[in-house]
């Protein structure tokens, strides 16, 4: 059996603890789970990528109409006009 020593952030460590808690898992069996479905799956089980900060004080773009968002938007409104979807009141501020 190997063991492994890492450097964390005490409040990154006791989140991560009181959730694994929360699934019935320790620290060790959560992490072996995470290494076992990388090797199985031969990735890292979770999708990793660079968010990019909008600046409101620049001209960046804002990512609203990006593909994703435009597809969920799309399938919402298909939802709502289907029947299958619940309209709510507007709430006033």
């Amino acid at each position: 059996m190997s063991e492994i020593t890492i450097k964390i952030d005490d409040k990154l460590k006791n989140e991560a603890d009181k959730l694994f808690n929360d699934l019935g898992l320790d620290f060790n069996t959560a992490i072996n789970i995470f290494l076992r479905t990388s090797i199985n799956t031969q990735s890292i089980p979770f999708k990793i990528e660079k968010t990019k900060q909008l600046d409101i004080n620049n001209n960046e773009e804002d990512n609203f109409y990006n593909e994703e968002n435009i597809k969920f938007l799309k399938e919402g409104y298909l939802e709502l006009k289907s029947g299958l979807g619940h309209k709510r009141e507007l709430l006033n501020e």
